[in-house]
């Protein structure tokens, strides 16, 4: 699995599976999307809000190189046809192109929203998402403490654990 810097705050996937097919070579499965991710306040300002969503899901399946060497041979290999002078896809990439495209269609996008509630007296004011070179995603909130100057607060989500920084 790669994950990169992606476009609109979010990462990149890239997984590289396996599929096991009996009695055959097992084919490879490369399946991409990207990670959207949201951080805002609820409108009471008592709870931090982030959003997490897949987009843009595509797989791809290829074959071992012997497997597309066979296709050469098969009844349905490339072949031109001579009245219209277009080339017929082969056999193994017809095959790859219809599981790939069979796979990307069942793939359903995730869209999840998770709310922490602040511990008494705090207020978020505002949230941002912050991706680096490395894909690393960082979560942060603006709160205003109880006091003038507050102590930093840290809440434990099922993200992690998120750091905030108050101010006065």
């Amino acid at each position: 699995m790669e994950a990169t810097q992606g476009g609109f705050p979010g990462v990149h996937v890239d997984v590289e599976l396996e599929v096991e097919v009996p009695y055959w070579f097992n084919p490879d499965l490369d399946l991409s999307f990207d990670v959207h991710y949201g951080a805002s306040c609820s409108a009471d300002q008592t709870q931090a809000v982030i959003t997490v969503s897949t987009q843009n899901l595509h797989a791809s399946v290829d074959f071992d190189w012997f497997t597309e060497l066979l296709s050469a041979i098969l009844p349905c290999g490339p072949i031109v046809s001579v009245i219209e002078d277009q080339g017929i896809p082969d056999c193994i990439s017809a095959l790859e192109d219809y599981m790939g495209n069979k796979i990307t269609a069942s793939l359903t996008p995730v869209i999840q929203s998770q709310r922490q509630q602040l511990p008494q007296g705090y207020r978020c004011l505002s949230g941002a998402i912050n991706v680096d070179a490395d894909a690393n995603v960082n979560l942060v909130f603006q709160l205003q403490g109880p006091s003038p100057v507050g102590p930093r607060a840290q809440i434990s989500t099922g993200l992690g654990t998120i750091g905030f920084t108050t101010r006065p």
